[in-house]
């Protein structure tokens, strides 16, 4: 009995023992389980991540492909690059020595139409002082002419309107030329009518003895006929052979009129004799300017100093 309960205490002993070995085994196994499952699920976590990291290189791949095809294009773009830069440094260089050898020829021909501009400055220098003593003191001696028959004609114009005579009239008359002996056709004017106008109440009874005061401070100088011209004589000769009937029957015309008052005729010589001096200027001046002008300008200008 003694070694029964022995052997039952000793079965129980190694009963507990493996119950305990049993638990510590179930719990092993459980933890194994555990262990598996979070083994297994970072497994699938590994692979996951392993296929992304796999998807992410066939990208990388794919980049880098790009990226060495772009790396070739630029490899390629700069070797033309260079090409065309050491094209360009030839061309450069070559335009380089072309353009010192044009600066060369600018100034050679710099030089030479420096050159050629003295030479002609100095032509056109000289022959400027050798026309500066011509052309020069011909226009001013127009000009001073033109001044002075300006005053004369000022004068003349003045005097003879305060003699009540026809300006026109006047300087023909003294001109040598009757109004007859002008073609106003040719001219394309109409013949003037020329009126001496009569003296005034207080003029004829002033007496005949006493001239005017602006006429008596004329210098008085003896009449003469300025020289004429062989053309003008001419001319003047033609003139008078076609208008020889006319002036003959005006003449007989005239013949026929009473003569002018006593007053009038003393008034006229006085007047003639104070205005000789300004028409033989205006001849003068006439006559220089018809020398050295067109015979057309030489009519405007003759025009404007009559008129």
């Amino acid at each position: 009995m003694m070694s029964l309960r022995q052997e039952v205490d000793r079965l129980q002993a190694l009963a507990k023992d493996t119950e305990d070995k049993l638990h510590v085994e179930m719990d092993l196994r459980v933890k194994s389980d555990v262990f598996c499952v979070q083994t297994s699920t970072e497994l699938h976590e590994a692979q996951d991540r392993i296929d992304e990291l796999r998807a992410e290189r066939l990208k990388l791949l794919e980049r880098l492909t790009e990226a060495e095809a772009i790396l070739e294009s630029h490899r390629e773009v700069t070797a033309s690059l260079e090409r065309r830069l050491n094209d360009t440094n030839a061309e450069a260089t070559t335009a380089r020595r072309q353009l010192t050898t044009d600066r060369e020829r600018l100034k050679a021909s710099l030089v030479a139409h420096t050159a050629q501009l003295d030479r002609l400055r100095r032509q056109l220098a000289d022959q400027d002082r050798g026309q500066s003593g011509v052309i020069p003191a011909r226009i001013q001696a127009l000009q001073d002419e033109n001044n002075s028959l300006r005053r004369a004609n000022t004068v003349l114009r003045r005097h003879s309107a305060m003699h009540e005579l026809d300006v026109d009239t006047l300087v023909l008359a003294s001109a040598g030329i009757s109004a007859d002996e002008i073609d106003w056709t040719l001219l394309g004017l109409n013949p003037p009518d020329v009126i001496v106008g009569s003296p005034q109440s207080g003029d004829e009874s002033s007496s005949p003895d006493e001239p005017s005061t602006e006429a008596s401070s004329t210098p008085v100088a003896p009449r003469s006929n300025p020289p004429a011209s062989p053309s003008s004589a001419s001319s003047s000769s033609k003139r008078k052979r076609n208008s020889s009937p006319r002036s003959s029957t005006e003449g007989a015309a005239a013949s026929q009129l009473p003569p002018p008052p006593s007053g009038l005729a003393v008034r006229l010589s006085t007047c003639g004799r104070g205005l000789q001096p300004l028409l033989r200027n205006v001849q003068a001046g006439l006559r220089a300017t018809s020398k050295l002008l067109s015979p057309a300008f030489t009519f405007r200008c003759s025009r404007v100093i009559w008129w």
